[in-house]
């Protein structure tokens, strides 16, 4: 998916804008899900996903089963995963597979638990056995917590895999 043209069915002329996805505002609901498959996104701007089931990850992106995602000048931004037990990635969830992060902001986004029993893992992304390449991004004001402080990756949480973080910045996450 590239974004950023002007009209609607056959892409007009590029803007300097990008193209947003967002959820309606009486909806309970992630902004892309995806399983077993390649994903291309550029010049996307994905905000407001919304996810309250329990045992739920992925606030605004879910992608599984050896998978691979690749955001190239994207905003990942004001997703909500509030949650009583597990679940990971208010920004993103990557279970297995390849995810790339080039030139992209990830920002507020907030990983809440309400429950006493349960850790919290990633702000703006949880990658779990996930090969992972970020580049020239930004992570701002990211969010993770849970009512007994025990929360994990304010902006990434990793677990297995393998990473590799290029020219990035990261601006007050936290994790609580």
């Amino acid at each position: 998916i590239s974004g950023g043209f002007i009209g609607q069915g056959i892409p007009g002329e590029r803007t300097n804008a990008p193209t947003v996805l967002t959820r309606a505002s009486d909806k309970f609901i992630r902004i892309l899900y995806g399983s077993a498959t390649t994903v291309t996104l550029e010049r996307v701007s994905m905000a407001g996903g919304y996810v309250i089931e329990n045992g739920g990850d992925g606030g605004g992106l879910y992608f599984t089963t050896n998978s691979t995602l690749t955001l190239t000048n994207c905003v990942v931004q004001d997703n909500l995963l509030y949650v009583e037990n597990v679940g990971d990635g208010a920004g993103l969830y990557m279970n297995g597979g390849t995810l790339r992060i080039l030139d992209s902001l990830f920002a507020t986004n907030q990983n809440i638990k309400y429950s006493w029993n349960t850790f919290t893992h990633g702000g703006a992304v949880a990658a779990i056995n996930a090969t992972v390449t970020v580049a020239d991004s930004i992570f701002q004001g990211n969010n993770t917590s849970t009512r007994h402080n025990d929360g994990h990756g304010g902006a990434i949480y990793l677990n297995g895999g393998e990473a590799a973080v290029t020219g990035s910045s990261f601006v007050g996450n936290v994790a609580h």
